[in-house]
């Protein structure tokens, strides 16, 4: 099964239960999809012209090439990550705190009781 990293936003009652995800873990993930992001107009443009190009076409150009290379790499920050783990991203975004604990140090049991949601 693995263990499992839990993760608490206390303003909104939410906890969040990421298998295989510690406080490092988290972060880690939390700058690769910044870079994706930063990137993101770029490979999207880098994808509208990929896509222009006509079926027919035996050959590319350089510039074409070096543009799915792009795409490529773009897509090489993102992790993997569940729809749990991008709006736990987002949340951090909008700069709300998050707490972490290991599973062992913290009773999803009582918080359920106190009427927080459990994500995950």
């Amino acid at each position: 099964m693995g263990w499992y990293g839990i993760f608490l936003i206390q303003n909104l009652k939410i906890a969040f239960s990421l298998r295989r995800v510690d406080e490092d873990n988290l972060y880690s993930n939390f700058d690769l999809l910044d870079k994706f992001f930063e990137k993101y107009d770029k490979l999207k443009e880098d994808m509208e012209f990929v896509q222009e190009i006509p079926e027919e076409t035996k050959t590319f150009s350089a510039k074409a090439v070096a543009k799915m290379f792009n795409i490529i790499d773009g897509f090489s920050y993102l992790p993997e990550v569940s729809n749990d783990f991008l709006l736990l991203y987002f949340l951090h975004k909008k700069g709300f705190e998050i707490k972490y604990y290991p599973e062992d140090k913290i009773n999803l049991d009582k918080l359920k009781k106190k009427r927080w949601r459990i994500i995950g």
